[in-house]
C-alpha cells in the first residue's frame, strides 16, 4: 500500500496555494464593525489552517482502491494520496491559478466513489461544491 512513501509526504506536505482558501484573521475582521473584547474574542479564535492532517491523509489512504473514480475540491497532500494509491482522479481547486471553481456546473463525470470536499473553506463554498457534486457519487459512495 505505499505506506513508507504515505508517511514521507505526510512529513513533507506540499504548500499550495496556501492562503486562497482559507480565511484568516486578517481578512475575516477587515473592514468589520466590531471593536473591544468582542473583536478580541472573534480575533483569537479565527484559526486559518492549510491542508488535512495525518489521520485525514492515512484514512484516505486506506479508503481509496486503485482505479476508483474519485473528486476532490481542493488539492495539496489529498491530491498526491489520491495518486499514490492511483485513482482516476478529478482536481477541482478554487485558486485562480489553476482550474476555477466555476467548473463544477459543468463537470459531467458520473458515479465517482469518493468525493473529497476541500476546496474554499468559508460560506458558501462548501454548500456550491456540495450542491455541484451531490448526484455524482455512486450508491454506497462516500463523501468528505
Amino acid at each position: 500500500m505505499n505506506q513508507d512513501l504515505l508517511e514521507t509526504v505526510i512529513a513533507n506536505p506540499p504548500q499550495a496555494h496556501k492562503g486562497d482558501t482559507e480565511v484568516s484573521n486578517e481578512k475575516a475582521l477587515r473592514g468589520s464593525s466590531l471593536t473591544g473584547s468582542l473583536r478580541e474574542t472573534v480575533d483569537k479564535n479565527l484559526v486559518a489552517y492549510y491542508g488535512i492532517d495525518s489521520k485525514v491523509a492515512r484514512f484516505l489512504h486506506r479508503a481509496v482502491a486503485e482505479g476508483e473514480r474519485t473528486l476532490e475540491t481542493g488539492s495539496g497532500l489529498s491530491t498526491i494520496i489520491f495518486a499514490i494509491r492511483k485513482a482516476y482522479h478529478t482536481v477541482v481547486t478554487p485558486n485562480k491559478g489553476e482550474v476555477s471553481e466555476t467548473y463544477l456546473p459543468r463537470f459531467t463525470l458520473r458515479d465517482l466513489d469518493l468525493e473529497l470536499i476541500d476546496g474554499k473553506h468559508s460560506v458558501p463554498w462548501p454548500f456550491i461544491d456540495w450542491f455541484y457534486t451531490a448526484e455524482k457519487l455512486k450508491v454506497g459512495a462516500m463523501r468528505y
